[in-house]
């Protein structure tokens, strides 16, 4: 939604009540039954202590919405989640990042900052990775995250180029077996040729 009222230039005084049409499955079920009371507007006091009529905002509907469908119990999960998250070997750093975000969307007692994401991000990253940026300091999780997609991309290549150079290696070796047979494989022959001819005779 956020997306979509930067991209149509939504004016704040709109954002909630078009939120609010948006709804859909079991969440268009809870904005009908409190779509009323939503739109009634509420006193507050403002800063100055005078009691003011104030219109409900995106920003109140987004805490509702938390509230609703992301419990206390909820969000302990997200986190004890994001903490046990690592990146195993089969596990590709989009893959890795994908779930990362996730989970910290709804963890930001772990990554409060963005340098904090990077951090954590870095750590939990495989060694294969990790291992080729020690020393490197990153402060976003967007600048260690196109970091690591490159290196992803050239340990694949070198792997790539390893195999290729292992199978060239053992075709070698057996072509090299194969020949060094040959001359045996010939005397053998030529052998059990003079032996059977000797028998005959």
């Amino acid at each position: 939604m956020e997306k979509i009222f930067l991209a149509v230039g939504c004016p704040a005084e709109f954002q909630a009540r078009i939120a609010v049409y948006y709804l859909k499955e079991d969440t268009g079920i809870w904005g009908q039954t409190i779509k009323e009371d939503f739109m009634k507007p509420v006193r507050r006091r403002n800063a100055e202590g005078v009691s003011i009529l104030y219109e409900k905002d995106w920003d109140d509907l987004k805490e509702m919405l938390e509230y609703e469908y992301f419990p206390d119990h909820v969000k302990s999960k997200k986190l004890a989640n994001l903490g046990d998250l690592k990146q195993i070997d089969d596990m590709s750093v989009k893959d890795f990042y994908t779930k990362f975000v996730e989970l910290g969307r709804f963890a930001k007692e772990l990554v409060p900052t963005e340098r904090t994401k990077a951090a954590r991000f870095e750590d939990k990253l495989s060694w294969k990775i990790k291992g080729r940026f020690a020393g490197e300091t990153f402060t976003t999780l967007k600048e260690i995250y196109a970091r690591v997609v490159n290196i992803e991309r050239s340990n694949q290549k070198m792997e790539a180029e390893m195999g290729i150079v292992a199978v060239g290696n053992n075709k070698r070796k057996e072509l090299q077996g194969s020949q060094s047979d040959t001359p045996a494989k010939r005397g053998n022959f030529s052998h059990n040729n003079n032996s059977n001819l000797r028998n005959k005779s």
